[in-house]
Order: structure tokens, then C-alpha cells, then sequence
């Protein structure tokens, strides 16, 4: 798998990274003091009582399993990853609401998740250096 991460390009390692990262960020908000959202914080205990946490566990389940699938050259990597971010997203944003937080940004937030996840979708299948690393054979 490292030969796999060093044929990947620069973005692709990123957004691989990333995947493992969600599920990192997830486990460090059950032992951090709280969460910061739209500027305002919530606690650790808020978070997972209200069960905006047990909504992020899955999707970061997903965003490390597709990282695993990318560094594997798996044809089902860049779907999973797609759909990582979007369960991510929505289960923040579900969460958000449960908790109570009502913030003038959650629109403009929410758009530009999407137009992110957007972006990533067209990278992941529009790159040709992209389609080259899934298309190689791996040692």
C-alpha cells in the first residue's frame, strides 16, 4: 500500500489522507472538551447526547474504508469516497440541528459542501492522472 500512496497524485494523497482523518476527527470529539460550530461551542456530552456523534461514526467509517479502497487501486474507492463526503456532510449538518444550533451560515455552508463535493466528484473521474493510478497494475 505505500508503493500505491507514492504512485498516487498530489491531490488524490490529500483527499485520501482526509478519509482517514474524518474517522480521526470523530474519535478526538469523544475525548475533546467540545466542538466549535459557526462560532459557537458544544460540548462533548451535547454532541454525542443529542446524536449528532453516533450520526459521524458511520460516515467516517465510510471515508476511511473508501482511503483503504483508494490506496488498494479498488474501482470502488472513488465512489465511496464520494459518498463519504456526502454522508459526512449531511450527518454534520443533521447533527447541527439536533443540538439546536441555528446560525445564518448553515446555507451558505451547505452550498458550498456541495459544490465541494461536487469538485472532488469531477477530480476523481475527469483527472487523467487519476484514471491512470486506478488503471495501473500494482506490484
Amino acid at each position: 500500500m505505500a508503493n500505491n500512496f507514492n504512485a498516487m497524485p498530489g491531490l488524490l494523497k490529500m483527499l485520501t489522507a482526509m478519509g482517514f482523518g474524518m474517522l480521526a476527527w470523530v474519535v478526538a470529539s469523544v475525548f475533546s472538551g467540545g466542538l466549535s460550530i459557526f462560532g459557537q461551542n458544544v460540548s462533548t456530552s451535547d454532541w454525542w447526547e443529542s446524536g449528532a456523534g453516533f450520526l459521524c461514526l458511520p460516515a467516517a467509517l465510510l471515508m476511511a474504508g473508501s482511503a483503504i479502497l483508494m490506496l488498494c487501486r479498488s474501482r470502488y474507492g472513488r465512489p465511496a469516497h464520494i459518498a463519504g463526503w456526502v454522508a459526512i456532510n449531511m450527518a454534520v449538518f443533521i447533527g447541527i440541528k439536533r443540538i439546536g444550533i441555528h446560525s445564518s451560515m448553515f446555507i451558505p455552508a451547505m452550498s458550498f459542501n456541495a459544490a465541494l463535493i461536487v469538485g472532488i466528484s469531477l477530480y476523481l473521474y475527469l483527472s487523467k492522472s487519476i484514471r491512470n493510478y486506478f488503471l495501473a497494475v500494482t506490484d
